[in-house]
């Protein structure tokens, strides 16, 4: 075989590899560039692999989080208190780098890119309290905490009832109306938003102080109604043409 196959031969094995290894050539500079954790890696490692590198924190809509506060639910009950709302001991508006920095490596992680111009993430990691698992998440706009998140998988019956107990005498002196489902709200337009499902205990500490962060979540909610407006009124037209 002359040398000129032999090189065409070769050529052809290259670009043959090439094309199959070029997702996971391309993962691998999006990593490297940018970082496992950033929503550049994540999104291009769905497209290839049809599953996201990291295990997820919720699977739900994002904004279904927020809109718990953004448009609180009138069937909760709902207090005042004086005292400071605080996620822990973590400060609102603590930086993403700085709490990874503080823990150890996420059992989960969530990235979005919202509105072509924010980033969201949210970090979880094991713990417990009262003797049960739990799991704790951070929620972060733009690199920025302002939203933390307790999950009590199994915590049910009389184990939420203790802990509904134990928040209403922090934050309002009492134990009368123990509610299962309630909001506090307290100073510096912070909120704690208190739910037994039935099947787990969610407990949402937010922050809506900073006017940045703010305006920035009440964008993302107006673009979240208008597709869902778009939405709904395209549902309708499509049932008045099936139907007329």
């Amino acid at each position: 075989m002359s040398l000129k196959y032999i090189v065409l031969f070769l050529a052809i094995i290259i670009i043959v590899v090439v094309i199959i290894s070029y997702p996971r050539i391309k993962l691998f500079f999006i990593k490297l560039f940018y970082s496992k954790y950033h929503y550049r890696y994540i999104n291009a490692y769905k497209k290839y692999t049809k599953k996201s590198p990291h295990g997820y924190c919720i699977k739900d809509e994002f904004i279904y989080h927020i809109l718990v506060f953004k448009e609180k639910d009138k069937r909760f009950e709902k207090y005042t208190t004086v005292r400071e709302i605080k996620f822990g001991d973590t400060e609102y508006f603590t930086t993403y780098q700085e709490i990874k920095r503080q823990k150890r490596k996420p059992f989960c992680f969530n990235s979005y890119y919202l509105n072509n111009k924010y980033d969201i993430k949210i970090i979880g990691y094991r713990d417990s309290m009262f003797n049960t698992t739990m799991r704790v998440l951070y929620y972060f706009i733009d690199d920025v905490f302002f939203m933390g998140e307790y999950i009590f998988k199994d915590t049910l019956g009389e184990r939420a009832k203790r802990i509904s107990k134990i928040m209403h005498e922090k934050y309002l002196g009492h134990t009368t109306n123990k509610s299962e489902k309630f909001y506090i709200d307290g100073p510096y337009d912070t909120s704690i938003h208190f739910a037994d499902t039935g099947f787990s205990l969610i407990i949402k500490y937010f922050s809506n102080e900073d006017n940045d962060i703010k305006a920035k979540l009440d964008d993302i909610c107006k673009e979240y109604k208008g597709i869902e407006k778009r939405f709904d009124k395209r549902k309708h037209k499509d049932e008045l043409y099936d139907r007329l």
